[in-house]
C-alpha cells in the first residue's frame, strides 16, 4: 500500500494546478482510455459527494454516475471494514493508484 503522506511530500509548499482536458479532447478520461485500448484505466468516484471532509462508509450508490449496480457492489466489498476517505481517496484517483 502505497503512503500518500509520503508520495505527496515533495509537493510540500508547492502550487498544484489541474488542468481540464475536458476542454481540449471532449470526452472522458474513461472513454479516451478506452477508445485507445489503455492498459490502466480511470477508477470511479462519487461526484456527486460535495464534503471534502468526508471519512465514513463506502459512499452510496446513488453519489457515483455512469457505474452499474454490480460493479459499485464489488467496488463497495473490497472498502469492507475500512473507511472510505474523500481526500485520500481523491488523491489517488487523480494520480490513480487504484
Amino acid at each position: 500500500m502505497v503512503d500518500i503522506n509520503d508520495s505527496l511530500s515533495k509537493f510540500n509548499g508547492k502550487t498544484i494546478i489541474f488542468k481540464d482536458s475536458l476542454l481540449l479532447l471532449p470526452v472522458s478520461l474513461k472513454d479516451l482510455a478506452i477508445k485507445y485500448n489503455c492498459s490502466q484505466n480511470k477508477g470511479i468516484f462519487p461526484y456527486k459527494l460535495y464534503d471534502i471532509n468526508y471519512i465514513g462508509l463506502f459512499p452510496r450508490f446513488d453519489l457515483f454516475t455512469n457505474i452499474t449496480l454490480d460493479k459499485y457492489l464489488l467496488i463497495k466489498q473490497s472498502y469492507n471494514n475500512i473507511l472510505w476517505n474523500f481526500k485520500e481517496e481523491s488523491i489517488k484517483y487523480c494520480i490513480h493508484l487504484r
